[in-house]
Parts: structure tokens; C-alpha cells; sequence
């Protein structure tokens, strides 16, 4: 399937209502995935109690069970650069709002799932300028992937 392909319509990506439920939710998702088992506890549960607060996250759904899940900021440059220079990464305080998107945490059960996921997140987030993830690859290994661009739906697509 190609980024220009028609979107899945059996997939709906949304925010759940309780915020209790929607932590319980992402855990029970992410647990066994070995980039997110990798992380320190103490870690992975300030950055989803902090995305779920600020309501920046996302589920997708398909026949209502999750297959996908998207966690985010949005931030300064400053911030940024200290996490690109210093390897510092933003705390859940200065995620809240700026013009850069971070996406802090991505699963997708396929490729389907994740354009569903992008798409989702350009319509959200238009205004962003640029955006940046931190991709983990199976040896331990990680990278800042940036994407400069006044248009962070094209931009999305590339991710």
C-alpha cells in the first residue's frame, strides 16, 4: 500500500474519554513490544501519564480494538536543541505547546494502520513548523529523525 492510496475506512483513530481507561489502554497496547519494553518503567509512565493528560495521544481502531497508538508534544526550539546537542529529551512540562511536534511514541499494526495514523496527525496539527521523532531500531540503537517544513502534513507522510 502506498502513502496515495485510499485510506482504510475500517480504521478510526480517536482519543478515548476516560483518561484512566486510556492509560490502561496504551500500557495493555505497548506492554511486549520490545521498544517500549526496553524502556525504564519509571520513564515510559511519565511520558503516557503526561501525553494522556495533555491530550496529546491517539489510538487507532479497528472493529473497535486498538491497532495503533500515536503519543506526542508540542514544543520550542530551545527545547529541541537541547535534545539534539545534550540528548536531553522534553519533560512532560515542556510539551505542552510551541511550534514543534515531537512524536515520543509510535506503534501501528501495519502500514494501513500507520497513514491512517499520519493522516490523523496532519489534519490535527497543520500549524506545526516542523517536526521531530526519536526512532529505536531492535539493537538499542536510536536516532533523531527531523522533518523542517512549514507544511507538517507533507511532512508526516515522509515520517
Amino acid at each position: 500500500m502506498s502513502d496515495n492510496q485510499e485510506p482504510d475506512e475500517s480504521i478510526r483513530v480517536a482519543r478515548l474519554t476516560d483518561p484512566h481507561r486510556a492509560l490502561g489502554a496504551a500500557v495493555e497496547y505497548l506492554q511486549g513490544d520490545p521498544t517500549f519494553d526496553r524502556q525504564p518503567f519509571g520513564t515510559w509512565s511519565r511520558i503516557l501519564l503526561g501525553q494522556i493528560s495533555r491530550e496529546h495521544y491517539a489510538f487507532a481502531l479497528r472493529e473497535r480494538k486498538p491497532v495503533g497508538f500515536v503519543g506526542f508534544g508540542r514544543t520550542t526550539q530551545d527545547v529541541i536543541r537541547r535534545w539534539e546537542v545534550d540528548g536531553q529529551r522534553p519533560s512532560n512540562a515542556e510539551c505542552r505547546e510551541g511550534p514543534y511536534f515531537v512524536i515520543n511514541a509510535w506503534k501501528a499494526d501495519d502500514r494501513a494502520v500507520s497513514l491512517a495514523m499520519k493522516s490523523w496527525l496532519a489534519r490535527q496539527h497543520r500549524d506545526a513548523t516542523a517536526l521531530f521523532a526519536e526512532r529505536f531500531y531492535p539493537d538499542g540503537r536510536s536516532k533523531i529523525i527531523r522533518r523542517y517544513s512549514p507544511r507538517a502534513d507533507a511532512d508526516l507522510r515522509t515520517l
